[in-house]
C-alpha cells in the first residue's frame, strides 16, 4: 500500500471512530437550536372511539376527531438558547358523533366553520390567537402569555349566571398557562440534560386537569430508539394515575391503561418532526352512588415542517 493510500485509509478509520463515538458513548446530545426568524407549522390530528356505561347501564358509543394546526415563529434567541416564540392557532377542527350530540365543525371550511355547539366555544375562539412563549434550550416552556384575553373571550359568549360561574372554574383548569405549555409539546418535548445513547431512557411527566372532578398525571418513559446524522427517533411509554379528586367523587384508573408510541427529532434543533401513538384509557367515575364506566381507544399523530 502506498503511502497516501495508506494516508487515506488512517483518515477513513479517524472518520468512522469518530461516527462512533457521536453516536455510541458520548451519547446523543439533544438541545433546542432555534434561529431568529424561523418558522415552523405543526399539524396534529386525533381519533378516538368511546364507550360509556352510565349508571343504568345503558351503552353509549361516541366517536371524536380532531385536528389542530399551530404556527409557531421565533422572534429571538438569547445567549443561553432561550427562545422567544409567537404561536398561532392557524386551524381547529373537530367532529363528535354520539347518540346525544353530533357536530362537524372546521374552522378552513367555508361550511363547517358556521357549524355552532357549546362544545365548540373554546375551540372557535382560539382560531387566530396568538400567544407568546419562552422555550428554554432543553424545551420547557417556562413562561406562557395572552391566556388572559381568550379566557375573557369564552367567558363573555356565556350568559351571566351560574353557568358562566361553571364555566369560570373549568376555564380556570382546561384553559391555562400549564394547559398552554402542554400544547406546546406539540413541536418538541423536554429533553434531557445529559447525552443519551440508542436504547437509554428518560422521564416525562405531565398533569392533565379532567375538569372539576379530578386531575390526572401522565408519566412518560422516553427511550432512544435510533440515532442518524440527521434525526433520532425516540419511543414513548406513558402511564396514568389520577392525582386529585374533588370531594363527592370517587374516579379510578385501570392499571392497563397505556399510550405508546415514537417520535422522530430533528437532531439539530431537537424539535419534533413526525410522531404517532395508540392510546387505551379505562376509567371509572362515581358520585353520589352513580357510577359511569369509560373505555377510550384512540390514535394520534403530528408533522412539523419548517416553513
Amino acid at each position: 500500500m502506498s503511502r497516501n493510500a495508506r494516508r487515506v485509509a488512517a483518515a477513513s478509520v479517524l472518520i468512522l471512530l469518530l461516527a462512533a463515538s457521536a453516536f455510541g458513548a458520548e451519547g446523543t446530545i439533544l438541545r433546542r437550536a432555534y434561529k431568529a426568524g424561523e418558522k415552523y407549522l405543526a399539524v396534529a390530528g386525533s381519533e378516538q372511539d368511546i364507550t360509556r356505561i352510565a349508571p343504568d347501564g345503558t351503552t353509549a358509543k361516541i366517536r371524536q376527531t380532531q385536528r389542530t394546526e399551530m404556527l409557531l415563529e421565533v422572534l429571538s434567541v438569547a445567549p443561553g438558547g432561550a427562545a422567544e416564540t409567537r404561536v398561532t392557532y392557524k386551524r381547529m377542527a373537530m367532529s363528535v358523533d354520539s347518540p346525544t350530540v353530533k357536530f362537524d365543525y372546521d374552522s378552513a371550511d367555508p361550511v363547517k366553520s358556521a357549524v355552532d355547539n357549546p362544545f365548540l366555544t373554546i375551540t372557535k375562539v382560539l382560531v387566530g390567537k396568538t400567544v407568546t412563549a419562552t422555550v428554554s434550550d432543553r424545551g420547557d416552556v417556562t413562561a406562557v402569555a395572552g391566556v388572559e384575553p381568550i379566557t375573557a373571550e369564552v367567558l363573555a359568549k356565556i350568559p351571566e349566571g351560574p353557568n358562566r360561574e361553571a364555566a369560570k372554574q373549568e376555564l380556570g383548569k382546561s384553559l391555562n398557562t400549564d394547559s398552554l405549555k402542554q400544547a406546546l409539546a406539540i413541536f418538541g418535548i423536554p429533553i434531557p440534560a445529559e447525552p443519551k445513547d440508542v436504547a437509554q431512557t428518560w422521564n416525562w411527566d405531565q398533569s392533565v386537569s379532567l375538569g372539576h372532578f379530578a386531575d390526572m398525571a401522565i408519566h412518560t418513559v422516553c427511550k432512544v430508539e435510533a440515532a442518524t446524522e440527521k434525526s433520532v427517533e425516540v419511543s414513548m411509554n406513558a402511564t396514568m394515575e389520577i392525582t386529585r379528586v374533588s370531594p363527592g367523587f370517587t374516579v379510578t384508573i385501570d392499571p392497563a391503561s397505556r399510550n405508546v408510541g415514537k417520535t422522530t427529532f430533528d437532531r439539530a434543533n431537537a424539535a419534533i418532526t413526525s410522531g404517532s401513538s395508540q392510546s387505551s384509557l379505562s376509567m371509572t367515575v362515581v358520585s353520589q352512588g352513580q357510577k359511569v364506566t369509560s373505555k377510550t381507544v384512540g390514535t394520534s399523530t403530528v408533522s412539523v415542517t419548517k416553513q
